[in-house]
């Protein structure tokens, strides 16, 4: 079994790769969805949510966000929650909701 800690992860930010961390974070958040950890979800999530809310996004985005951000802090959220919030944040990676994330 790998582990990876959230320091390695925070090692992303030291390297000034902020934009991988947060994928990476997301990334992890599911995966610990996914193993019915949510009580462990919260550290990558506010990584990852400190980076995309300091992007230029869509009002979907940033719903999607503070969406996923209550659910997380209720440790109500779901692993269809995770693939939304990859979905609308891809979107807009790609430029379908008007903005530009690195």
């Amino acid at each position: 079994m790998v582990m990876v800690s959230f320091g390695s992860v925070e090692g992303f930010v030291s390297l000034g790769l902020a934009s991988q961390a947060a994928w990476a974070s997301l990334d992890l958040a599911g995966c610990l969805v996914e193993l019915g950890r949510t009580d462990h979800v919260y550290e990558y999530s506010e990584l990852m949510l400190g980076y995309f809310v300091s992007r230029r996004l869509s009002n979907e985005a940033i719903q999607a966000l503070a969406f996923f951000r209550s659910a997380v802090a209720a440790r109500t959220v779901s692993s269809v929650q995770v693939q939304a919030l990859q979905a609308c944040l891809q979107l807009d990676v790609q430029g379908g909701a008007g903005s530009k994330l690195p």
